[in-house]
């Protein structure tokens, strides 16, 4: 006799209550549940009344077969192992009828996931949702190739287009990385198909970013002058200027998206760690010793130290709106104009 006998039992009589069933895998839950349907069918519930819903294709099937199985099995006079106990041949007899007329209407009973439960009250409902009726679920593999497919028209009618010049982020990203413009697309789409209330924060341009790159830059060039003997800070301030030059009023207008894909990429220059446009550490203490001194050297060291720091900040924060600029105009060319997208 197993164990858990007694809250078998519970479940296969207590058919006016109820009951949460916890087991691990493999312990007999479906034939469990199977079993309970048909003491519903034969107590007299019509299977129309009957709801057995699973998480799975397959279980959903596995569950319906087992749920005839057993009535079957009823109607035939044998007594299903896992209903022996709850099922007496005597109320077999009274109840054949009834189990006979369930099994007839054994079609009626809702036996699927929780996806196509839902769905099936959605499709009752057509008109007032607004759906096709003769709308149907896809599965995982099915909805991404449809996905595919709808991303893919869209680009290429986007390419298609006569945009203005620069105006367009897609056709901007075709001519400089045409392989880079399929991926983000289909990532940023898969995106805001996860997420469709989700969106970017417009750049404000007006905080002039560029501006303060470039009086950062020259104020460490103010101060620099007045200490010019330590040549590597001076070396340093000119990679800066060289920046500056670059980035000088970019934010006078508002740029469209080619001129941010040219901010994107300003000049590299010696002081700039390899593959990213961040600085290496500047270690000129030494320096500033041996031309100014073991007094005042680490003092200056300091000094040049923040300055570089500040235009570094400044730097990054630039980089930072330029690139949100990006991922904004980026975002918005994806999003559906005169229809949606999928």
């Amino acid at each position: 006799m197993l164990s858990d006998a007694l809250e078998r039992s519970r479940v296969l009589t207590e058919l006016d209550r109820t009951l949460l069933v916890e087991a691990a895998a493999g312990t007999g839950k479906t034939s469990l549940i199977a079993g309970r349907v048909v003491m519903l069918m034969l107590h007299g519930t019509p299977p129309r009344s009957i709801a057995a819903i699973t998480f799975t294709e397959l279980a959903a099937s596995e569950l319906s077969l087992r749920i005839r199985e057993y009535a079957t099995q009823l109607l035939a006079g044998e007594i299903p192992k896992v209903l022996r106990g709850a099922v007496t041949l005597e109320l077999l007899n009274e109840r054949k009828a009834v189990l006979r007329s369930a099994i007839d209407a054994f079609d009626e009973i809702t036996a699927c996931t929780i996806h196509a439960f839902c769905q099936q009250i959605i499709m009752a409902y057509a008109v007032e949702t607004g759906l096709d009726p003769g709308s149907r679920m896809m599965d995982g593999p099915a909805a991404d190739a449809m996905f595919e497919s709808v991303i893919s028209k869209w680009l290429f009618e986007r390419l298609s287009l006569h945009t203005r010049e620069g105006e367009d982020p897609v056709a901007v990203l075709s001519r400089f990385e045409p392989l880079k413009v399929v991926k983000d697309s289909f990532d940023l789409a898969k995106l805001k198909l996860e997420h469709p209330g989700a969106g970017t924060v417009s750049v404000d341009f007006s905080l002039r970013k560029d501006i303060e790159f470039v009086e950062s830059v020259r104020a460490f060039r103010r101060w620099q002058a007045d200490y010019p003997k330590e040549r590597r800070t001076g070396t340093l301030v000119g990679e800066f200027e060289t920046l500056a030059a670059f980035y000088e009023n970019c934010f006078e207008t508002q740029p469209t998206f080619a001129r941010l894909w040219e901010l994107a990429d300003p000049p590299r220059t010696a002081s700039m760690k390899w593959n990213e446009f961040a600085f290496k550490k500047q270690r000129n203490l030494g320096y500033w010793k041996s031309t100014y001194g073991k007094d005042k050297g680490p003092e200056l060291d300091q000094q040049a130290e923040t300055h570089s720091h500040n235009c570094e900040t400044q730097f990054a924060e630039l980089l930072g709106q330029i690139g949100d600029a990006m991922v904004d105009q980026m975002s918005r060319a994806l999003a559906p104009r005169h229809r949606p997208l999928c």
